[in-house]
């Protein structure tokens, strides 16, 4: 049972997916009837905010899109899926060009028929006409050019916080290099302690070894010396007993020679 919930879960995946696609289609299809009807269109205003909500719901389709896309599986799979997407977006970018393009054409010619609010003359010249044109085309590429202007202050300032970026990266790529060295010799400090420890460690058992070997002569060497002046004493007592030996002899003698007589 496990094993057939695990194999229908792909299957389930890509029937939301396909929904969420063919309702995004939807959506952008309806926009672009909307946005082709709008010159023709009884109510200006009305279709127009009918686009605006159309583009909103086109929106939120997408960001449903977007979700499911994230659960696709495979590199095969989501590849055509994103050209879909991708071909999908094309077409709201145009859809959106033309729309703005005749939301600005419309609100040019209503400036232009309202005259900035003076009732227009209905044998006015030709010439003054284009005028208005002219002016609200210049006034249009004022503004254009003053966005850009920001624009264009907007990537130097960018520019400007990315090569202090850089900068700042430089500077900590070269502390992280100090420090790597300074490790390194810390590094190897520790080595040369650990020889060094390794070595007085030895030295250390080799003078023990020594003074135990000194403290052992010294006992030897006491030894003898005890053992000398106890065989000193030994030898004079034995001398003075040697001594009182001959005298009793030669009383004996004297004796005997007496007691003959």
């Amino acid at each position: 049972l496990r094993s057939s919930i695990l194999l229908s879960q792909p299957a389930v995946m890509a029937d939301e997916i396909t929904y969420a696609f063919d309702t995004y289609t939807s959506r952008v299809d309806k926009l672009e009837s909307l946005v082709q009807g709008l010159d023709t269109a009884p109510n200006f205003d009305a279709v127009r905010d009918q686009c605006e909500a159309e583009l909103a719901a086109v929106a939120k389709s997408a960001k449903n899109v977007d979700l499911e896309l994230r659960r696709v599986r495979g590199a095969d799979a989501k590849a055509t899926w994103n050209a879909r997407l991708n071909d999908i977006r094309e077409r709201i970018a145009r859809i959106k060009r033309e729309y703005e393009a005749k939301v600005n054409r419309r609100e040019l010619l209503g400036s232009a028929a309202a005259g900035g609010g003076v009732a227009r003359d209905p044998e006015a010249p030709a010439v003054s006409m284009n005028d208005k044109y002219l002016d609200k085309t210049q006034a249009i590429q004022s503004d254009t050019k003053a966005s850009l202007n920001r624009t264009l202050n907007v990537l130097d300032d960018t520019e400007d916080v990315a090569q202090n970026t850089l900068g700042e990266l430089g500077r900590q790529r070269d502390q992280i290099s100090q420090i790597q060295g300074d490790v390194e010799n810390v590094r190897d400090a520790l080595r040369r302690a650990d020889v060094l420890l390794r070595m007085f460690r030895k030295r250390m058992m080799s003078d023990k070894l020594f003074q135990m070997l000194a403290v052992l002569n010294l006992l030897f060497l006491v030894g003898v010396i005890v053992f000398a002046i106890y065989k000193n004493g030994g030898l004079g007592a034995d001398k003075s007993s040697n001594k009182g030996s001959p005298g009793d002899d030669d009383a004996t003698a004297t004796a005997e020679p007496g007691g003959q007589r």
